[in-house]
């Protein structure tokens, strides 16, 4: 090949670096999972070899790397149901950059304080959506923004919004941006041992 640099492909995970010979970066485990991990552990690969960083220790770092909390991480599974916590994605870019990584249908809980963000925008991910769930302050912008687009249901917070997307939930992914999405969990499994259905 001649050249150096960096090929990606997001499906198969892979990166491999040229430099000039072809050198596959060790992608396993639980990270990267999804084709955007893929695509900034390809850019900070490059980045790092444009910095004259040696390939060794590109490897090790990618093969070390730790992701950090709050970036759609899945925080624990009960009946076939994935629950993710994505509470860094603060903005509709970044959530529509999130629903782009599932394959599965899923349930979104998007709500709280809007600050003003369009969330009709969210229309572009609504063969995503098999469910929106619009709770807090911005629980009228969502259903009004979303209408006749994705399914939109509403709840008053966010434990009423969780208690719902149990009960709708089905085999597939949740996606839940909510950092209090384990603790909800772990309500969700008590009523459970207690004998309500209606938790996921």
């Amino acid at each position: 090949m001649g050249e150096r640099g960096v090929v990606f492909d997001v499906r198969p995970k892979r990166v491999s670096l040229f430099v000039p010979a072809r050198v596959d970066l060790a992608l396993g485990g639980n990270w990267p999972r999804f084709p955007h991990e893929i695509e900034n552990v390809a850019a900070a690969a490059e980045i790092a070899r444009l910095a004259g960083a040696p390939v060794a220790a590109i490897e090790r770092a990618v093969a070390e790397f730790t992701p950090l909390p709050h970036r759609l991480a899945l925080v624990g599974t009960r009946r076939g149901v994935h629950f993710y916590d994505d509470s860094k994605a603060t903005n509709i870019g970044a959530t529509l950059k999130s629903l782009e990584a599932f394959d599965e249908p899923v349930i979104l809980l998007a709500g709280g304080v809007g600050k003003g963000v369009d969330f009709g925008t969210l229309a572009q991910a609504a063969g995503k959506l098999r469910l929106v769930i619009a709770y807090g302050e911005s629980a009228a912008e969502v259903e009004a923004a979303l209408a006749g687009k994705a399914p939109v249901a509403r709840a008053a917070g966010f434990a009423d919004a969780f208690a719902l997307a149990a009960e709708r939930a089905r085999r597939g992914t949740w996606f839940c941006s909510p950092r209090r999405v384990r603790a909800s969990m772990s309500s969700a499994a008590t009523r459970t041992a207690a004998g309500d259905s209606s938790s996921c």
